[in-house]
C-alpha cells in the first residue's frame, strides 16, 4: 500500500500533466520555485495544506482525488449522466456553482421532483 506523500505526489504530477502545465507553470500559479513542485512529485517533500487546496481549485479536483481516497469507488457508482454532471458542474465559477446549488436545492425541496413520493402522497392518489 502506498503511503500518502506517494498517492499525493503520483496524483499531483498526473493532474499537472492531463491540464498540461509544466513543473515551472505551476509553480508560478502557486508562487513556489518549480523545484518545489519536483520535490513534491518526487516525495522528497509533502506538500503544505494551503498548497494542496490551491491546486485542487486549480485542477479543479477535490482534496480526496489529490489523496486517492474514495474518488474511485464513488465514481464507479455513478451513471455516465452523473458522471458528466459533475465534470459539467467543475467548469463553472463560484456563481455558476453557487447557483446550481440553489437550484438543486429548490429541486429537491418540492415533492413533484423527487424520485419517491411521500405517504402523505401516496395516500392522497386515487387508484383507479
Amino acid at each position: 500500500m502506498k503511503n500518502v506523500r506517494d498517492e499525493v505526489a503520483n496524483n499531483l504530477q498526473s493532474q499537472r500533466k492531463k491540464n498540461k502545465l509544466t513543473q515551472k507553470a505551476l509553480a508560478g500559479l502557486l508562487g513556489v520555485s518549480h523545484n518545489t513542485i519536483s520535490q513534491w512529485e518526487n516525495g522528497t517533500n509533502a506538500i503544505d495544506m494551503d498548497s494542496l487546496f490551491t491546486v485542487c481549485e486549480i485542477f479543479k479536483v477535490s482534496v480526496n482525488d489529490m489523496y486517492g481516497k474514495y474518488s474511485n469507488d464513488l465514481m464507479e457508482s455513478f451513471t455516465s449522466n452523473e458522471k458528466q454532471l459533475l465534470l459539467d458542474y467543475r467548469k463553472l465559477n463560484k456563481e455558476g456553482m453557487e447557483y446550481i446549488r440553489q437550484t438543486m436545492e429548490m429541486a429537491v425541496s418540492m415533492e413533484k421532483y423527487k424520485k419517491y413520493a411521500s405517504v402523505s402522497n401516496v395516500e392522497n392518489t386515487e387508484i383507479g
